[in-house]
């Protein structure tokens, strides 16, 4: 295969996985076990889209989607019933007790019945809620039962299994004191909600389209059973459908032509939600925002749009999240800002991804609305992004080319200390230590503190040279060679320079290690500043900062600070 058809199977695989819908893998239950005694504010049932980026979480999600398509979905069989078939003994890894895996076995068949009791609807075994559930065995064995105990693995099951029914109801009955005396948890609570019916909507949308190929149910019936979903004594088609529908009801979804195709789909009935959240005692700004989510509630779509959501509207959505960031502004915590930008991340990326595959034409029409937000919504936070991804299409002949923006990123874009910068101007740097060790650099410079060794190089390159000879080196004589004349420890002796490098080491050893993002500023031809951000949504911060002044065609550095 050569280089231009690897690219190009990377780019599908790629484009595949965006419509993928998000489920549970492997490593996210571990992490969520071993995380579930610090108790985040905000806890995500849903993996987030950097954390599922590399292309080998990709095929292991990709098998599980694919092992858990409802067409192909069978009947889970116990562990005697494939041991009696095959003849073989089945593997215990070692180091796990079987007593306890046989436990743990027996209450996954127990909550299966109940929650098969519960639902109404005798093929469970069809949704993906079983399958994430029976994930479970497979990594009480995996862990030997170290990290995943058997009481944590009944805890997961027990909340899988629990419907979108219960789920709202545990919500209707949140009062004003129940409320005011944790909203920390109700944060918690409404956003596991919102997870779970997410979850149940792809469920039950892919049950549904295993439903309509069995019973080979053409265009016709289908509009049958949009017209008879609320008075079903009326449908007259296979009881299978007929079972289904009653029990998507009783869980608050409902069954639509999607606008698109000639097909139905599963979704959240809006208005029956609306009711119950009117009911709920709480702040406005929780009521608002979880109506905006519900519109996220939808089957995936094509163009990488993972709520549905015609790509039209996606705009209207941004901006009704930006105005409720600016209409409860001092209401907000910091957990539910999060999350928000998170939402506002991933429809952002929705958006600008102009419903259109890598390396495709954009159509007119999509160009149009574009470049009408461009020109319509210039105070909007998105603007300086949407502006971006249109200047790039635009060099690119109209073309869509991957231009994406993480929660992280979008955080830091909106930080009114970064006004006027754009993605270009973050550098990545999770994961590695920004400097790099620049040995060879460092010893050509070293031996004889010779400027002319500078003069070639970048105020990065400077940068990452000034760093690497504290961090690393402790060197007092390259520390104090490479500031500027403008910089207020220019005039230090050698001594005043050693105790100013022994007190600010922490702080340099803190940012080089500890930042993710490096932002860029340009204030002028001559001046850059690098500001060092570490942190990831919740405790996000600004740790330090480092101008780099030019002088004499040389860059030097003329300040830095830190944070406390």
């Amino acid at each position: 295969m050569d280089d231009k058809n690897f690219d190009e199977l990377l780019r599908g695989m790629k484009d595949s996985y965006e419509e993928i819908p998000e489920f549970l893998d492997k490593q996210e239950l571990i992490q969520k076990v071993e995380m579930k005694q610090k108790q985040s504010l905000w806890k995500r049932t849903l993996p987030s889209l950097a954390a599922v980026a590399g292309l080998g979480l990709f095929v292991i999600m990709t098998l599980i989607f694919i092992n858990t398509e409802p067409e192909q979905a069978e009947p889970a069989e116990s562990n005697d019933t494939n041991q009696a078939e095959t003849g073989e003994e089945i593997e215990i890894d070692e180091g796990v007790d079987e007593e306890e895996l046989e436990e743990l076995e027996a209450y996954l068949e127990e909550a299966k019945e109940r929650f098969r009791e519960e639902l109404g609807m005798e093929n469970i075994d069809a949704l993906n809620e079983v399958s994430r559930a029976q994930e479970s065995i497979q990594i009480f064995k995996d862990t030997h039962a170290q990290s995943f105990k058997v009481d944590d693995g009944k805890t997961w099951i027990d909340d899988i299994f629990i419907t979108p029914k219960t789920a709202i109801a545990e919500m209707d009955h949140y009062n004003l004191e129940a409320y005011q005396k944790n909203p920390e948890q109700f944060e918690s609570d409404l956003h596991g909600l919102y997870s779970r019916l997410r979850n149940f909507s792809f469920s039950f949308d892919r049950y549904l389209g295993s439903l309509l190929a069995e019973h080979k149910i053409e265009l016709a019936e289908q509009h049958t059973i949009l017209k008879s979903q609320d008075a079903l004594e009326t449908y007259n088609g296979p009881e299978e459908v007929k079972e289904f529908i009653r029990v998507i009801k009783e869980q608050g979804y409902e069954i639509n032509r999607h606008p698109d195709k000639d097909r139905l789909y599963v979704s959240l009935d809006q208005e029956r939600m609306a009711e119950h959240v009117s009911s709920w005692e709480v702040k406005e700004l929780y009521k608002d925002y979880f109506l905006v989510l519900t519109k996220m509630v939808q089957l995936p779509t094509d163009g990488g749009n993972l709520f549905g959501i015609a790509w039209e509207e996606q705009d209207s959505l941004l901006l009704e999240l930006e105005d409720l960031m600016n209409e409860y502004d001092e209401d907000i915590s910091e957990g539910f800002q999060v999350d928000i930008y998170i939402n506002a991340s991933e429809i952002l990326n929705n958006y600008i991804g102009a419903n259109t595959r890598y390396n495709k034409q954009i159509p007119e029409e999509v160009r149009a609305d574009l470049q009408s937000f461009v020109e319509n919504h210039k105070d909007s936070m998105y603007w300086g992004i949407v502006n971006e991804a249109v200047q790039l299409y635009q060099d690119n002949d109209w073309k869509k080319i991957d231009y994406r923006i993480t929660a992280d990123d979008l955080r830091i874009l909106l930080d009114e200390r970064f006004q006027g910068i754009t993605s270009e101007n973050i550098m990545n740097v999770e994961g590695s230590a920004f400097h790099q060790y620049p040995f060879n650099l460092y010893n050509e410079y070293e031996a004889e503190l010779d400027q002319s060794v500078l003069e070639e190089l970048s105020a990065e390159d400077v940068l990452k040279l000034y760093v690497f000879s504290v961090v690393e080196e402790e060197d007092v004589d390259v520390y104090g060679s490479l500031l500027s004349e403008e910089s207020n420890l220019s005039d230090l002796s050698e001594e005043e320079l050693r105790d100013q490098l022994d007190k600010d080491w922490n702080d340099f050893y803190s940012i080089v290690y500890e930042s993710n993002r490096i932002v860029v500023q340009r204030a002028k031809e001559d001046s850059i500043t690098y500001s060092f951000v570490t942190g990831y949504y919740i405790d996000y911060k600004v740790a330090g900062n480092i101008t780099m002044k030019k002088e004499e065609g040389i860059w030097k550095v003329s300040d830095y600070e830190f944070s406390e």
